[in-house]
């Protein structure tokens, strides 16, 4: 069974095993009263579907439930969960128990491949009956993001295998809330090449609350004399920058990335031409001083190596005030391209028909509520690649695909993002701050091609009032500011203000620039995305069937 301990106390275990139409969970909890389990879209108490069990003189007492506010939880009429096993032993009380992924009970929640919050709660004494149950209390509850269905796995490493950590040396992390610290590695000692077969982070113990998340780039031709350097990320000169080519990457939530057993990624390769930077983002909005951190990133490799190379295809919305999402918002959706163009491109220079996409990291920050990377081929939308509605700023993990997506000439790769500002007052903008937003798909593949990244940044052209940026220039910020004190002056309380705006968003040209590995040059167009002629229609569901 997959486990996770889900408070920090120690006191509530879950553990958990799927099939393809059933999940059965196994709460262990140090408590001798009543146990509370459910999800819950928002990981709060309302709304959500709820399971309520406890064990009285040896009998254990089972209710499937659902809740209608923040108070007692109501009986469901469809009794959907069975209970398997129940008893209390010396460590507390453990409830055994299974459902459907899909009961057609309008008062539960559909179990899917998806981040899913699981909220939990407990009581130290027994309730009288499933309907008379004292308050569990502020500090005997709590919510948590799993991936229930993920593919994830773990397998036996090589005799042969060897690590190579690249890390942070004492950095003193600044007293602001955010700062991108880079270093430089070289891999020189790695002569021969090697397949990286797994990568994990390296928290500093006490840490984890300031390490968000972290990336490493392979960057060809970088600057022999950086090699060793420590330094803020985006506030030197541009050749001592990260070059954008990502190999690994991690973010709060995630666990030990594993390569498929024939699929590796490669190092050791004319590692002269190449340095590493370990990107980290440290998020300290409290300020908090005096913290010296040795964080970074872990590689496992072996010189047994795999049948094919692997590689990362970054598709993004760059980071900057191009990318706005103004407040007032439950759902504003920006989309981006990887284009057939490029991709096909991409393959004709590697002499490939087709590469297969294996994991999938998608990334956004506080305001993310959904995203979907989107796979089209000649004007028809096919299966999503990776699609999570309930995205979980604090829950980001690599996921290992079911099974592999082929992606041939002709093909496009589009990322959805949905981002929720109903909190926000003010507009949030595209930037590196956890205040600021992102829209990143980071795909794992293999074969490897030259196509390592497609950026793009929105025009606005479909917006009256201001200079078209369709002929901006990256060194002149006039047409950007322009835009910025236009938007600034609309009234975002206004529904028909909000949704003029979303769908000159949807319809703005975008600006589109793919990059190629061993190539200074840009492959830099504009486009405009519309629907596929024929959307993906995904199954019929099992309740809707006959």
């Amino acid at each position: 069974m997959k486990s996770s301990v889900d408070d920090h106390l120690g006191n509530y275990h879950v553990y958990w095993k799927f099939n393809q139409t059933h999940i059965t969970f196994e709460v262990h909890v140090k408590t001798r009263g009543y146990v509370g389990f459910g999800f819950s879209p928002n990981g709060k108490m309302y709304p959500s579907d709820v399971v309520v069990g406890w064990v009285k003189d040896g009998v254990p007492h089972f209710s499937d439930c659902h809740t209608v506010g923040h108070f007692q939880p109501v009986k469901d009429i469809s009794q959907d969960w069975t209970l398997l096993h129940g008893e209390e032993n010396n460590f507390g009380t453990v409830l055994k128990f299974q459902r459907p992924l899909n009961t057609c009970d309008d008062n539960d929640t559909d179990i899917v491949d998806d981040t899913m919050r699981i909220i939990f709660a407990y009581h130290p004494d027994d309730p009288t009956d499933d309907t008379h149950m004292p308050w569990h209390g502020a500090t005997r509850r709590g919510a948590k993001s799993l991936l229930l269905l993920s593919t994830s796995k773990q397998y036996k490493l090589p005799n042969d295998s060897q690590t190579k950590d690249l890390v942070h040396h004492q950095f003193h992390i600044p007293s602001k809330r955010t700062t991108y610290q880079c270093r430089v590695y070289s891999l020189e000692d790695i002569s021969t090449k090697h397949h990286t077969i797994k990568f994990e982070a390296v928290i500093q113990k006490g840490h984890e609350p300031f390490v968000h998340h972290m990336n490493v780039y392979k960057c060809h031709n970088y600057p022999r004399k950086y090699i060793g350097r420590n330094f803020e990320c985006y506030t030197v000169p541009v050749d001592m920058m990260p070059c954008g080519n990502v190999v690994a990457g991690w973010a709060v939530g995630s666990g030990p990335f594993h390569f498929p057993p024939n699929v590796g990624l490669p190092i050791g390769e004319n590692e002269k031409e190449y340095a590493y930077v370990i990107e980290i983002h440290y998020n300290n909005p409290g300020a908090v001083t005096d913290l010296v951190d040795s964080s970074g990133m872990r590689f496992t490799y072996t010189s047994h190596l795999r049948q094919y190379d692997a590689g990362l295809l970054t598709v993004g919305m760059r980071e900057n005030h191009q990318h706005i999402i103004p407040p007032h918002y439950n759902e504003f959706k920006v989309q981006i391209e990887a284009t057939k163009e490029c991709i096909s491109k991409g393959l004709t220079e590697a002499s490939l028909d087709e590469i297969k996409l294996f994991a999938v990291w998608q990334h956004a920050h506080l305001l993310g509520k959904g995203i979907t990377t989107r796979h089209l081929r000649n004007d028809v939308e096919l299966e999503p690649i990776a699609e999570d509605e309930h995205y979980d700023f604090d829950y980001q993990e690599t996921r290992l695909f079911k099974k592999e997506v082929p992606v041939r000439k002709g093909d496009s790769i589009r990322v959805d993002c949905t981002y929720d500002s109903t909190l926000r007052n003010n507009i949030t903008y595209g930037g590196l701050s956890t205040a600021n937003e992102m829209c990143f798909s980071f795909i794992y593949y293999y074969p490897r091609f030259p196509l390592y990244m497609t950026t793009q940044s929105l025009l606005y052209d479909t917006i009256p009032g201001h200079s078209s940026l369709l002929s901006f220039s990256w060194d002149d910020q006039s047409s950007v500011e322009e835009l910025a004190n236009l938007v600034e002056t609309y009234d975002w309380t206004d529904d028909s203000v909000r949704s003029k705006f979303q769908q000159d968003v949807l319809n703005s040209t975008l600006r589109s620039t793919c990059c190629w590995k061993h190539s200074p040059v840009y492959t830099t167009t504009t486009l405009k995305l519309t629907d596929p002629s024929v959307p993906y229609q995904p199954p019929t569901s099992i309740c809707r069937q006959g």
